[in-house]
């Protein structure tokens, strides 16, 4: 079953041949996708909202994550508070793009620090 597109959160990729690969869908982290060397868009959903990042080489996604401890251990489960996408450019800077998970607060792209 496939999930309502306002709860869709997450990145997706478009190959060289047209085909697609949504983290919603794939079930894996990004750096098991297949073929990468074939990726020619990468995108990010926040619900219905989407911003993609084309025509690059090297693409990475990322996620920032938190979770609740207390003198008795964890407390919560974790929750994802940030998402990225980005890729590596001709220079070996690291160029982002982040949507906050809570906020829907989109940034970039960016150049990485560090």
């Amino acid at each position: 079953m496939q999930a309502d597109i306002s709860m869709r959160r997450g990145w997706a990729v478009k190959y060289r041949d047209g085909s697609v690969i949504a983290e919603w869908t794939f079930g894996k982290p990004f750096s098991q996708l297949p073929k990468q060397h074939e990726i020619v868009n990468a995108g990010l959903f926040y619900g219905a909202r989407h911003w993609f990042l084309r025509g690059q080489k090297n693409y990475f996604a990322e996620k920032r994550e938190s979770i609740l401890f207390g003198p008795s251990g964890v407390l919560g489960f974790r929750r994802i508070e940030s998402r990225t996408i980005g890729f590596w450019d001709d220079q070996g800077r690291k160029i982002k793009f982040t949507v906050n998970e809570l906020t829907g607060e989109a940034t970039g792209p960016y150049l990485a620090e560090g």
